[in-house]
């Protein structure tokens, strides 16, 4: 179905793909897995054909895709090709249900079976939230309760294929209801038919709402012996906090984890189960603060950057360290290394200076100056990076903002003007750059003002 072979892609120096192959067979699920930057994204756009290679070649169905036009393309897009985001990408202009009919009258379908589609898909979706939430509401585990919801909903569609008898009457029923004839179609028969399909409804219904009643009384019990247990158990080592995290006590983590922050000595791994604790509890820009400390501290780890970069897109942020542009670059090399590592480099880069003029006089000049030339190129990349550090990621007067729709003062003082200009979203990161009691003074961009300490959150002091 999908043959996608040597593919290569390039940011300007970058070579991001290096001749990917890949097959998968119609019915074949296929997950692509790797670390963050290895050009998972990059792929998947080129396979789905939002982006096209350098080189190589993509079939799909034995149609070579990016033979065809960009206009044929897109169609051929529309028509054969299924995306399923992380995130929705709804159109605000739009209802739920003009967002659902797009597609189809993109693809020049007839708008009736298109809005007619719409109505099936949205009002099955609706339905089964809807009773799924109901029961969640009730104290019956979310897990079960979707299990028994799926069941209903695909008995209720296998009743309408295998007992025609019911459907046609309830049909003819709802045909006849606003005739004047419709008395005459309540003959005892009919209603002696009706009855016996009911009853058949009835009992089912009612089997279903004792399991859910002993469902939920199991579940209620449960929980309450697991608050029980939970707070009589007291947090006191790292393999009680990962009990208590997994039994859903992220508050009693977090509590035990920040017991154990040392300002002299931070932690990337304490920062990230912190943060873990945190996104648990639905506060993002928070998280987000942890996670970012912990990826300045352990920059190549994978995990605190994924971590990062979901937090990020939950508070509709863009993700950190993705190369999609050329632009892209530079900022992600800077940052792969720590200062300190960078100095190291810096170390090596004049080491290799001093060598080459150690062994000018036993070593033939093409040797010790390639020496020489690249310790220079070695000092000269590893000071920039640290220079640019200092200004950006590693600036000491970093800050993240932990509370939406942050209100921002032209004075330290509630009285004062406010900068109703000046829109500081949750999650994102400023400067500050003068502390007056309770409040700071930020700038974000170009823009500045004042707002209370507590509405950010400084990375180096967590």
């Amino acid at each position: 179905m999908i043959k996608v072979t040597d593919i290569h892609k390039r940011f300007g120096d970058l070579e991001v793909l290096k001749g990917v192959s890949l097959d998968v067979a119609r019915g074949e699920v296929v997950s692509i897995v790797g670390a963050s930057g290895a050009g998972k994204t990059t792929l998947l756009q080129i396979v789905g054909t939002l982006s096209r290679p350098d080189g190589g070649r993509v079939e799909i169905d034995g149609q070579d895709v990016f033979s065809l036009s960009d206009k044929t393309l897109s169609r051929f897009r529309n028509g054969r090709i299924g995306f399923v985001f992380q995130f929705h990408h709804l159109l605000p202009e739009f209802t739920a249900f003009e967002n659902v009919c797009i597609p189809g009258l993109i693809g020049k379908h007839p708008r009736a079976e298109v809005e007619r589609r719409a109505a099936e898909l949205l009002r099955k979706r609706k339905s089964r939230r809807a009773i799924l939430d109901d029961l969640h509401a009730k104290g019956i585990d979310r897990g079960a309760a979707a299990e028994a919801v799926e069941a209903l909903f695909a008995q209720s569609e296998e009743d309408e294929e295998e007992n025609p008898e019911l459907a046609e009457t309830l049909q003819t029923l709802s045909d006849t209801s606003w005739s004047h004839a419709s008395d005459s179609i309540l003959t005892e028969d009919f209603k002696m038919k009706l009855m016996n399909q009911l009853s058949k409804l009835v009992c089912f219904a009612l089997i279903f709402g004792a399991v859910s009643v002993s469902a939920a009384e199991k579940t209620e019990k449960k929980a309450d012996a697991q608050v029980k247990s939970a707070a009589v158990r007291v947090i006191d080592s790292p393999e009680r906090a990962m009990t208590a995290y997994d039994e859903g006590n992220f508050a009693g983590a977090e509590e035990y984890y920040r017991s154990l922050k040392k300002a002299s000595a931070p932690s990337s791994k304490l920062f990230y189960n912190i943060g873990n604790c945190l996104f648990q509890q639905g506060k993002y820009a928070e998280a987000l603060a942890y996670y970012e400390s912990a990826l300045r501290i352990a920059p190549r780890d994978s995990d605190i950057l994924e971590n990062l970069n979901l937090t990020r897109r939950k508070l509709s942020l863009p993700e950190k360290n993705v190369l999609e542009t050329p632009a892209d670059v530079p900022p992600y090399l800077r940052d792969l290394l720590r200062p300190d590592e960078w100095l190291l480099v810096l170390s090596i880069g004049s080491a290799l200076i001093f060598l080459g003029l150690g062994l000018r006089r036993s070593m033939g000049r093409s040797f010790w100056g390639s020496l020489l030339a690249s310790g220079a190129v070695v000092m000269v990349v590893a000071f920039s990076a640290v220079l640019a550090q200092g200004v950006s990621s590693y600036d000491d007067r970093a800050a993240i903002v932990i509370v939406r729709n942050a209100p921002v003062y032209a004075l330290p003082s509630t009285q004062a003007l406010r900068l109703l200009d000046i829109n500081l979203q949750s999650g994102e990161e400023v400067r500050i750059v003068e502390t007056r009691l309770d409040w700071v003074r930020i700038r974000a961009g170009s823009a500045e003002g004042w707002v209370k300490k507590d509405d950010v959150q400084k990375l180096w002091d967590l």
